[in-house]
Order: C-alpha cells, then structure tokens, then sequence
C-alpha cells in the first residue's frame, strides 16, 4: 500500500470515528433535550466537526504503523472485532453474561417507548450513559425490534473496530500483539468464553 493510500486511510479513519461518536451525540441531544435547545447544540456541533475536517485536511499525518502495508491488517482487525463481540454474546448469537442480559432491558425500552424515556411508577427518566445503545434503539424503531440483534452486533463491532485500528495503528512494531493484549488481560474469562462457545 503506497504511503499516499496509507495517509488516505488514516484521515478516513479518523472521520470515520468522529461521525461514530458524533451519531449518538446528535441522537441524545435532539431526543433527549428541549428541541429548540438540542436542535442548536446540535448545529454548532455539526458546524465544528465539519470546519475541523476541512482545516485537518491541509495537515500531514504522522508516520503510522507498517502493518498498513497490507490490507490483510485492517480485515484481520475488523474479524476480530467481530468475533470478540460474538464471545461477549452481543446480539445473542451466544451465551450472554449477565451484564449483557441487563444491557437488553435498556434496549428493551429505549425500543418500544417515546424519548426521552420516562418512568411513571418511579417518576424519574432514564438517566444513564446512553451514547452506546441509542444509534441500535433508533434503528431497531425503524426496521423492528427482531432487527436489534444485527444492529447490536453491527454497532458494537464497528466500534471496537476503530478502537482496534486505532491501537495498532501508531505502533510501528506488534501493533496486533498489543490489540490481543488489550483483549485478554482485562478479560481473561474471554479465553473461557471461546472455549466454551467452541464446544
């Protein structure tokens, strides 16, 4: 890959996260706030994200890992952030952990109720971080809630995919060696969970 494609590759990675980050912002702030003042935050928001792409654009990027020589390291990474999420049994394609179960209760409600989510028995709103699970509850209303799943899974790779790049991508030597122990030593259990999903 020429070092032109790589510099090419790196600036649509970094749009391509900030728009990752930027879509449940947007969500949040034009569902769960005042419309005039979400519709306002949203704009300036909008205005800087853009004005920074266009100013970064005239900038040179740092020298990246040689691991983007190839392609193969940005499809090894995508598979993996795939088959992590698997194993954490997002989007119950396996056994989830408990954290997991709780997190489909949220999913749960942010579905099948208006925003901003509001509790009349205990009259309170949800208040919770909720950039994770609002692009899969927003989706999930468009096309159903059996959709959740591919959404969840979907969402959730994407962003460990860029976490993963992004890891690997300025360390010019084992950038995968440190992806793989970015994984396993805070969750070591993983090793279980794929031995135990492998049979």
């Amino acid at each position: 890959m020429t070092s032109y494609l790589v510099m090419k590759l790196i600036r649509f990675l970094k749009y391509a996260s900030l728009v990752y980050l930027l879509i449940p912002s947007l969500l949040f702030l034009l569902t769960w706030l005042h419309l005039g003042v979400g519709v306002i935050a949203s704009f300036f928001i909008v205005i800087f994200v853009i004005k920074y792409i266009y100013q970064e654009q005239s900038t040179s990027c740092r020298e990246v890992s040689r691991q983007y020589e190839h392609w193969w390291h940005i499809i090894l990474m995508l598979l993996l952030s795939l088959l992590v999420n698997i194993i954490l049994g997002i989007g119950e394609f396996k056994r989830q952990e408990s954290d997991f179960v709780a997190n489909n209760f949220k999913y749960y409600d942010l579905i099948n109720h208006e925003w901003p989510l509001y509790y009349n028995h205990y009259k309170v709103h949800m208040c919770y971080y909720l950039g994770y699970y609002l692009p899969v509850a927003q989706l999930s209303k468009w096309f159903s809630i059996d959709n959740a799943r591919y959404f969840a899974l979907a969402w959730s790779a994407l962003g460990l995919f860029f976490v993963f790049l992004w890891i690997s991508t300025f360390i010019k030597r084992n950038g995968i060696l440190l992806v793989l122990l970015f994984i396993i030593f805070p969750n070591g259990w993983l090793i279980y969970a794929a031995i135990d999903w492998l049979g």
